[in-house]
């Protein structure tokens, strides 16, 4: 029996079916959401939202001061978490990165690639991070993480998320900074972090992250893959069924205590 696994993105932006005039968020669903149908994969678009707004600040701290829609990735993990659907793996993946090379599958990737520490990864972990090369080896990138349908990962989300510490609510780089400095030591039991490439090219990558240092180039490079790989009728078709996969949710609805 094969893996049953749930890709996710979340983000306070809309999927705007105009592919000439929509946003990067948009352009990476589809390529995502087609790397989920060659392998059978559920996907499921988040959008949080404060009160039912769409807003930039999407979600509150512990304290109740706003929050950039960068932390609520957190809350929509902590949901997916509760589908009545069970899956052996859940993966999240950030609206700048995607899938790169559709040969590989997720099971596949776990167990082809290394830990940071050059050992194999241990599949009894809970959660699973790429590190944030050419920055660090060693700490986690939030930007992408497959973990486990379990009441360890909720855990582990709601401790997350609810750090007190209120400088990165609304700084550059928000939720990492917690993930990286006071969670990944005490958590090393149930977390793995893969050494791997997605913010430098590097041939036949898994995952391509284009991030902050390269944000100009956000909208020409996914554009650009769409329009070398698909038909006007796929991007319609994809952006279809992503419309009907889109979960809208209102982030003081989930409890984090």
């Amino acid at each position: 029996m094969s893996d049953k696994i749930l890709i996710i993105m979340s983000d306070n932006r809309d999927i705007n079916t105009d592919i000439n005039s929509c946003d990067y968020n948009t352009l990476t669903s589809i390529i995502n959401y087609d790397y989920c149908l060659k392998h059978g994969y559920d996907f499921i678009y988040l959008l949080p939202t404060l009160g039912g707004e769409k807003t930039l600040y999407n979600c509150v701290s512990p304290n109740k001061n706003p929050r950039h829609a960068s932390w609520s990735k957190i809350l929509s993990s902590i949901k997916v978490l509760d589908n009545d659907f069970k899956y052996d793996y859940i993966v999240y993946l950030d609206s700048d990165c995607i899938f790169n090379n559709f040969d590989i599958t997720i099971v596949e990737y776990l167990k082809t690639m290394k830990t940071y520490e050059g050992n194999d990864v241990n599949l009894n972990s809970q959660i699973f991070f790429m590190n944030s090369k050419p920055w660090s080896e060693d700490l986690p990138c939030a930007g992408f993480y497959i973990f486990k349908q379990t009441d360890e990962c909720k855990l582990f989300f709601k401790d997350w998320y609810n750090n007190t510490n209120e400088k990165f609510n609304i700084l550059h780089p928000w939720e990492q900074i917690t993930i990286q400095f006071e969670l990944t030591e005490k958590n090393k039991s149930i977390i793995e972090v893969i050494d791997d490439w997605m913010f430098r090219e590097k041939h036949n990558q898994f995952l391509r992250h284009i991030g902050s240092e390269e944000s100009h180039n956000r909208i020409p490079f996914f554009k650009n893959i769409i329009k070398s790989n698909y038909t006007d009728r796929k991007v319609n078709t994809i952006l279809f069924e992503i419309k009907k996969n889109i979960i809208i949710y209102d982030t003081n609805e989930i409890i984090t205590i």
